[in-house]
């Protein structure tokens, strides 16, 4: 398992804060399930039905906290 990288699911996207899975720790798990095809889209599902999605709004400066909805 060592020569893989695992990510988790993104559950809260935010368009600034954050955009990226992060690095899931599969260290002591016996058994680890990996998608290798379709993770986009099962992630798009996961924060459609269980997540969160903000998204900066036009010509809106991404330094002003009011700018993500």
């Amino acid at each position: 398992m060592k020569e893989f990288v695992f990510y988790e699911f993104l559950r809260n996207y935010h368009e600034k804060d954050c955009r990226h899975n992060t690095k899931a720790s599969v260290i002591g798990s016996e058994t680890v399930t990996a998608i290798l095809d379709g993770q986009q889209r099962l992630t798009a599902i996961y924060v459609g039905l269980m997540g969160s999605f903000a998204y900066k709004k036009p010509y809106m400066r991404y330094d002003n906290p009011k700018a993500y909805l």
